[in-house]
């Protein structure tokens, strides 16, 4: 129980340094991709997360391993190393379905 109280706690000050990186990047350039802000796509092993300030729960995950983003269709893409599975969620329809994209060859 410890050691996965460690681990969760390691994986947020990564998220916070990440999230202090982004910022100092951003004030550096003149440019964002957003004009609302920055946002940084998190995949932990568990879940996957939107953050921009405000963190919430995008999809549960039970191994997600990689994030992608579709930047006109505002759809967010993760492998599920556990379930076989690429999945794809409408970031800005929070009330949107988890669609399955591909399944493993055993599905």
């Amino acid at each position: 129980m410890l050691q996965s109280n460690v681990y969760a706690a390691v994986k947020m000050i990564l998220l916070v340094v990440s999230i202090a990186l982004t910022l100092q990047a951003s004030a550096a350039f003149p440019y964002r991709y957003a004009n609302d802000g920055t946002e940084i796509l998190v995949a932990a092993t568990d879940r996957v997360y939107r953050t921009s300030f405000d963190t919430f729960l995008v999809a549960k995950a039970v191994n997600a391993t990689g994030v992608d983003y579709h930047y006109d269709k505002h759809l967010l893409f993760w492998s599920d190393v556990a379930t076989h599975r690429i999945y794809s969620k409408d970031l800005f329809n929070e009330s949107s379905e988890i669609k399955t994209v591909v399944a493993g060859p055993n599905d």
